[in-house]
């Protein structure tokens, strides 16, 4: 059947090529959304994580799905492809080397296409560069520094429904350079090949142009490959079996990445601040309800600004920390997506789980109380809190002075200003809050004050109950 491709997944496997990512990179910028970008890390000891975080910008980190197979394993190309594959929602993929770019103005066309969905498609290529050690045989002088050269066996268009009835990459084969042979010649005993025309086509880059531009690190020797493809023959096996076999993870880059609960803390006792957000401020910055504060448009606003600003002041950002360890990760993994609509990629942000032992176990322990009441012990502060909270009683067990200032239980926010100038006149310098998403709000504005501020939330019941438990032991 025939009908306009419109969409598609691009898939593409990179081990230790820092520098052709970025020429990725700089094309995928321009690739409109109909184009799902998939980037399998193949063990590399120059994860691509560290580069699309240098080199991407954040509206691109959102969109790249980044995967990371986590065996550093020679040429487990196939092993790549496959996961790829695997992850890539779209119907029908594109699988290039990491050499080879799409380049943006072919994409429109590509997306304009009309397609056979008994057929896969190669494309002409291009080499960019003077000829390098593995692009000796190309059909074009070896100085030409642009020129059109063979279609790549191993780059094409495939609906992922033909991908897998021939089986996918045989991953038998990791370990050896050529393993993708055998899938190709499969392949095509299922499926007509065509070459796309009509002005598309790739860029292979060499050396000359990108020094890591194709595998520099691996031993490109054949002999391993005709070993096991003379046994494979031997035995009958026309296609892989028993796909992903190796173990990987989804690596989220539009998520940024989060210092942990006790660096978090140790943060603190430096002097900085922290302003806290979790789904009730999400929920207020995208314009709904949290269950203490109605729709507040300049609540959201003011939040929003706070969550993304960069500006090197003292008032830490805390957020959902989205660790696998977690007791709650599954639950606050499906907010990936919505939180880091509102995040800024290249921020550095701390946890919000500080006051979280539901969702971080590993902090309900004494000495994580012990290192929070640093925070406060044998010092005057203030609290902004309802008159029964948990946080006062631990601060009158250990501080040197208490200063109890009153919050509503509800619609903090409509009386913010007040609370502001009243923690300012008692002259302390180190306030706790546990006044809802109001606090997160406080807390910036009064570190710009010179007030250390802590956005503790339901911190107290925890370490009240830990301080106590551990003072009996004592006794």
């Amino acid at each position: 059947m025939d009908y306009k491709l419109e969409r598609f997944a691009l898939i593409v496997p990179y081990y230790r090529n820092p520098t052709m990512l970025g020429f990725q990179i700089r094309e995928w910028e321009k690739y409109p959304p109909e184009v799902e970008l998939v980037l399998v890390d193949d063990g590399s000891p120059e994860p691509a994580e560290a580069v699309l975080r240098e080199k991407a910008t954040p509206e691109l980190l959102k969109r790249v799905k980044l995967y990371r197979i986590e065996d550093d394993i020679p040429w487990n190309r196939g092993g790549a492809r496959n996961l790829g594959a695997h992850v890539a929602e779209s119907p029908w993929i594109l699988h290039v080397d990491i050499d080879h770019v799409l380049p943006a103005e072919c994409v429109q066309p590509l997306l304009n296409a009309t397609i056979s969905t008994d057929s896969w498609y190669k494309f002409e290529r291009y080499r960019v560069g003077k000829a390098d050690d593995t692009r000796l045989k190309d059909e074009i002088p070896n100085d030409l520094e642009y020129g059109k050269i063979k279609p790549h066996m191993d780059s094409y268009l495939i609906s992922k429904r033909m991908y897998w009835e021939a089986g996918g990459y045989d991953e038998d084969y990791s370990g050896s350079l050529g393993g993708g042979t055998p899938f190709v010649r499969y392949l095509a005993t299922i499926g007509l090949s065509a070459i796309m025309l009509g002005g598309m086509h790739l860029h292979v880059y060499t050396r000359s142009v990108a020094k890591d531009a194709s595998d520099w690190a691996l031993d490109r020797s054949h002999d391993r490959y005709t070993e096991i493809n003379k046994q494979k023959r031997k035995n009958g096996h026309p296609k892989g079996v028993n796909p992903l076999r190796f173990k990987w993870k989804r690596i989220r880059v539009g998520y940024p990445s989060v210092i942990g609960e006790f660096d978090t803390v140790r943060k603190l006792l430096e002097g900085n601040s922290i302003a806290r957000f979790g789904d009730g401020e999400f929920k207020l910055i995208e314009g709904a309800a949290q269950i203490r504060e109605p729709a507040n448009r300049m609540l959201g606003d003011e939040l929003k600004r706070i969550i993304r600003v960069n500006d090197g002041l003292t008032c830490l950002r805390g957020i959902p920390t989205m660790d696998g360890r977690g007791a709650k990760f599954v639950n606050w993994s499906k907010h990936y997506e919505r939180f880091s609509r509102n995040l800024n990629p290249r921020a550095q942000y701390y946890s919000a789980f500080i006051s979280r032992p539901d969702s971080a176990q590993w902090i309900h322990n004494v000495e994580y109380a012990e290192l929070l009441s640093q925070l406060w012990k044998d010092k005057e502060v203030v609290v902004v809190s309802e008159p029964t909270n948990s946080m006062v009683k631990v601060l009158e067990l250990q501080a040197a002075k208490v200063i109890k200032i009153e919050c509503p239980s509800y619609e903090t926010y409509a009386v913010i200003d007040e609370l502001e100038k009243a923690i300012l006149k008692t002259g302390l310098k180190i306030a706790f809050l546990c006044c809802g998403p109001a606090a997160s709000c406080l807390a910036y504005r009064l570190s710009k004050q010179g007030v250390q501020t802590i956005d503790a939330g339901s911190m107290g019941g925890f370490v009240l109950k830990l301080l106590k438990t551990n003072d009996k032991k004592h006794s």
